[in-house]
């Protein structure tokens, strides 16, 4: 039996990268980590590298959930999420809005501690730094839910 098959990703491995220099960083990123990524993706990886802040937002959506044509990848989904938070860093919505996001990331990984200490630090900065119309409730709501419900049981 033949089965053919319409691969949407090439491997590239750092041998790749001399021929392929502006793709150095992505490469490197992608050999680490041992992941194959959509070829597609790897101008999005190598902007996101560099610093490109919605290439960022994109590939930590991309590895968080593991969607179009990404693998999902805690470590990845972390790495950017981190860019993320220091890009928002001093900005008061977006930063909240960052730590919200890590919680969430935090919370799919199972990782019950860091979920509550971004939920806190989000709800901290909202306290100390908005009026109480910008409040958003839900941060508030998810936190009591992982504080009082924190066996397995209960999640």
């Amino acid at each position: 039996m033949m089965v053919l098959m319409n691969v949407g990703f090439k491997y590239f491995s750092l041998a790749d990268a001399k021929c392929i220099g502006s793709f150095s960083r992505a490469l490197s990123v992608l050999e680490k980590e041992k992941i194959l990524l959509d070829s597609q993706y790897l101008p999005v990886l190598e902007a996101a590298e560099r610093g490109d802040f919605f290439a960022q937002l994109e590939m930590q959506e991309a590895f968080a959930s593991g969607t179009r044509e990404v693998p999902k990848h805690y470590g990845l989904a972390r790495r950017y999420t981190d860019m993320i938070i220091e890009y928002n860093r001093g900005r008061i919505e977006p930063e909240i809005e960052s730590f919200v996001n890590s919680a969430s990331l935090e919370y799919e990984a199972g990782n019950l501690e860091s979920t509550k200490k971004d939920l806190a630090q989000a709800i901290k900065l909202m306290v100390n730094n908005l009026p109480l119309e910008k409040w958003k409730f839900d941060t508030f709501s998810f936190l009591c839910q992982i504080t009082i419900c924190h066996d397995e049981d209960c999640l």
